[in-house]
């Protein structure tokens, strides 16, 4: 099959629902926006177990019982990008390779994809110490772990380098993004419950 070509669906199952996703405004714009960068990142007919496995995971943790919460996509946009290749560099400078101190902020380009000490002229993003570890964990095989909200310093902090590392390497912003923070309005912050649900 050439570029460009349609590709002809024979037949299809739904092996596992999500039901829960289609009752809630936010949970759907959770869901669209992580499927959107999976159609961006990944290569056209080049399956990934890796990555089928993670968007699993992320339909699972979305559908569960409770307030789905932003965390959980950030920290599936990290574990995407890592597997496509884009993992940030959180614990040495790119530019020099000096280390980070643990547990401290660091200031991060979105263009070279790492932290950059101020001596190598810094980053554009500062991060805290605490969204530093929150995205290194997110870099593995323990992204799924989100077991309380977070502050609110250190969900914008990577809400900020998750947009600059998408925009920098797609070279334009993401729709999904922009209709997070739509939903995330409306519902009035992280903490409210979005219009127009049904209940969970």
């Amino acid at each position: 099959m050439g570029h460009g070509e349609v590709g002809r669906l024979a037949s299809s199952s739904v092996v596992r629902p999500f039901p829960r996703i289609l009752t809630d405004l936010r949970r759907m714009a959770f869901a669209g926006a992580a499927t959107e960068l999976v159609r961006e990142v990944t290569p056209a007919r080049e399956p990934d177990e890796r990555v089928f496995r993670t968007v699993e995971r992320f339909l699972e943790l979305l559908d569960a019982p409770g307030e789905a919460r932003e965390e959980g996509l950030l920290l599936f946009q990290v574990r995407l990008l890592s597997l496509a290749g884009f993992a940030p560099a959180l614990s040495t400078c790119g530019r020099c390779g000096k280390r980070a101190a643990e547990g401290q902020a660091a200031l991060f380009d979105p263009a070279s994809g790492s932290v950059v000490c101020r001596a190598c002229g810094g980053g554009s993003l500062k991060l805290s110490g605490g969204a530093r570890a929150r995205m290194a964990n997110a870099v593995g095989s323990g992204w799924d772990s989100v077991e309380s909200r977070w502050p609110a310093r250190e969900l914008s902090d990577v809400r900020s380098v998750v947009a600059g590392l998408l925009e920098h390497h797609l070279g334009r912003r993401l729709l999904g993004g922009d209709l997070v923070s739509q939903v995330e309005e409306l519902a009035g912050g992280p903490d409210g419950a979005a219009p127009g649900t049904r209940g969970s």
